[in-house]
């Protein structure tokens, strides 16, 4: 939100607006599937599917500021020494 106009700021998506030197996003996930499937006859079947999945997010991530509000830094951005050296 911009402070001045109070509306969404109109910013190309395809831009990194985070600290190029911290911000991370690492993600996987791991997926097994069984089927099992028995036919007793032509008329008499057994089915059985059985899905087993484990997910994994690690990250940090920095909300894009536009200027300050009342001449203070945003709260988001105050992590430790953790300093942005290039905008990119």
């Amino acid at each position: 939100m911009s402070a001045i106009t109070g509306k969404p700021v109109k910013v190309d998506r395809g831009n990194f607006y985070g600290f190029a030197k911290r911000d991370l996003r690492k993600t996987s996930t791991d997926i097994a599937t069984l089927l099992l499937e028995h036919d007793f006859n032509d008329h008499l079947s057994l089915r059985n599917t059985t899905r087993q999945g484990c997910s994994m997010q690690d990250y940090i991530l920095s909300r894009p500021t536009f200027g300050s509000e009342g001449g203070h830094q945003d709260p988001a951005l105050r992590c430790g020494d953790a300093r942005p050296r290039a905008w990119t």
